[in-house]
């Protein structure tokens, strides 16, 4: 047995698991998150999201793990806008504060999420992995946009608190009806 026999007994035999264990990254990426824990999180909502840079070897799981930090985003964002259009009807400073926590962790995440992405391209990505990530770096403006114009609404609905302003029938429906179709999409 030669050097040579060796380092290619090797090669095949990653290339082989690699094969062999790519249908399950996900999984993989499950149970990675189950042994390793991230406890230097600031909030609940980012311990929920660890970037573990280990994971940057392999880019197809390093790109699913951002793609859970975008869930996250998203999930933030969607629960900001909801807050915020509340707000307009029952206004609750307690709701305020919690907008503006999650907005807090929405703009944290986006800075976590864009640099793992971008320490990531320095990895070898195929043609696949350059355009999910490219994408996820699109949606990371999306949802942070989102969390802004949360903010926004619920600036307005503040003010229009504070004014006693009431909005007719006819503009409540509308705004409900903006609204419900901007939650199904």
């Amino acid at each position: 047995v030669t050097r040579g026999n060796i380092a290619d007994f090797h090669t095949m035999f990653n290339i082989v698991c690699t094969l062999l264990l790519a249908p399950f990254s996900k999984q993989l990426v499950k149970l990675a998150n189950l042994t390793i824990r991230d406890k230097q999180s600031e909030t609940p909502e980012e311990a929920e999201v660890v970037l573990d840079e280990r994971l940057l070897t392999s880019p197809s799981l390093a790109l699913e793990r951002s793609k859970e930090a975008l869930l996250k985003m998203a999930h933030l964002a969607q629960k900001n806008f909801e807050f915020s259009v509340n707000l307009l009807d029952n206004y609750d400073t307690k709701i305020v504060e919690r907008i503006e926590e999650n907005e807090n962790s929405i703009d944290k995440l986006q800075g976590l999420v864009e640099n793992y992405l971008l320490k990531i391209t320095d990895t070898d990505l195929t043609d696949r992995e350059n355009r999910d990530m490219s994408e996820q770096l699109h949606l990371i403006n999306e949802w942070e946009r989102i969390g802004d114009y949360a903010i926004n609404i619920s600036e307005r609905a503040g003010e229009k608190f504070d004014k006693a302003v009431k909005f007719s029938d006819k503009a409540s429906k509308e705004i409900g009806v903006l609204c419900n179709a901007i939650k199904e999409v």
